[in-house]
């Protein structure tokens, strides 16, 4: 199992290795034996207030989530950021990319006002949609879509039809980390086709309209170190265009 964690402590060893400037020498010990970010993430906030320097340190963890599309992540540091360095054009632009591609999370029951999404995120000329996400809580190694997690889907199947339908979608499966690259891309690629058979069965949504792409565990949302973060990963979404 990759660890997302060991890959931070990674790098920022050797990111922290030259420091950010000699003002932010203090802010070195905070990370050098650094395990996990989460559970060092209070004092790392705590430091930069007390030198803003220190809070250099959000920008480059917000760059690495970015580059590995862990959007959610991405935000989360941009938007710390920005309170220590709100003028900076570098970080807004990430900020505003960033939230281009966060999920919508789509639950059961609840509301999407869509149009305002598009209008936030700056995608009103590019015939483009915000990727969905999906709650549908597949088992390990499971491409079966449990009946509990029906009813979400129902519910996209009723946005499309509603408002979107000269929309194509692509529907997007994803793994946890558990298992081979090679088999959790097949697996990530049967979620995907599951949930377009349901789509259409179940739904009467246009297969023509529906193209399936795995994605394996290469895009995960979540850490892979919890049960609950493995489950947050195993999950489908959806990207829609206008033609």
């Amino acid at each position: 199992m990759r660890s997302i964690p060991i890959v931070l402590a990674a790098f920022l060893v050797l990111t922290l290795a030259v420091p950010l400037a000699a003002s932010a020498a203090d802010c070195d010990a905070v990370y050098k034996d650094l395990k996990d970010i989460q559970e060092n993430e209070a004092e790392l906030l705590k430091r930069a207030q007390q030198n803003p320097e220190c809070g250099k340190l959000f920008v480059k963890l917000g760059d690495l989530y970015f580059n590995k599309k862990m959007w959610s992540d991405a935000l989360k540091n941009y938007d710390k950021a920005l309170t220590f360095f709100p003028d900076s054009k570098y970080v807004q632009n990430q900020q505003f990319e960033t939230k281009k591609n966060v999920p919508v999370q789509l639950k059961d029951g609840g509301q999407v006002d869509l149009a305002a999404e598009v209008s936030k995120r700056g995608l009103g000329g590019t015939k483009k949609l915000p990727p969905f996400a999906m709650e549908v809580h597949f088992a390990k190694g499971s491409s079966e879509i449990p009946a509990a997690d029906q009813s979400v889907l129902d519910k996209f199947g009723e946005i499309v039809k509603s408002n979107y339908s000269t929309y194509t979608f692509e529907v997007q499966g994803h793994t946890d980390a558990t298992g081979s690259p090679q088999s959790n891309q097949s697996l990530s690629e049967k979620r995907a086709a599951s949930v377009k058979n349901y789509l259409q069965k179940k739904q009467g949504l246009d297969g023509n309209k529906l193209t399936v792409k795995g994605y394996g565990d290469t895009q995960p949302i979540a850490s892979n170190q919890t049960e609950e973060g493995m489950g947050q990963n195993r999950r489908v979404q959806f990207q829609g265009f206008q033609n």
